[in-house]
């Protein structure tokens, strides 16, 4: 049976690579080259690494650009209350 949805392409897929050896243990996945390779976007691609994870085929961890996003995000919102503060004190 063929796989239908993105999620389970991407799955059947990496799950193959990791058993014919082309992706070896402790190698470093990367949700976006996998995707070009797959030529699907990276939520997906996501979606199959982390129900890989769930079953043990590999572990999942976050990449630095997951927690700079969260940074600039918690930047942006005290910016914006500093802003929104101003504008409150203005006569």
């Amino acid at each position: 049976m063929r796989p239908t949805t993105l999620p389970h392409r991407a799955y059947a897929s990496v799950r193959e690579r990791l058993l014919s050896g082309e992706l070896r243990a402790g190698m470093q996945l990367s949700e976006s080259e996998l995707a070009k390779q797959l030529g699907m976007s990276r939520t997906p691609v996501r979606e199959a690494l982390r129900q890989m994870e769930n079953e043990g085929l590999l572990e999942y961890a976050r990449r630095v650009t997951v927690e700079a996003m969260r940074v600039a995000r918690e930047n942006a919102i005290k910016a914006w209350e500093r802003q929104r503060q101003q504008e409150l004190s203005e006569p």
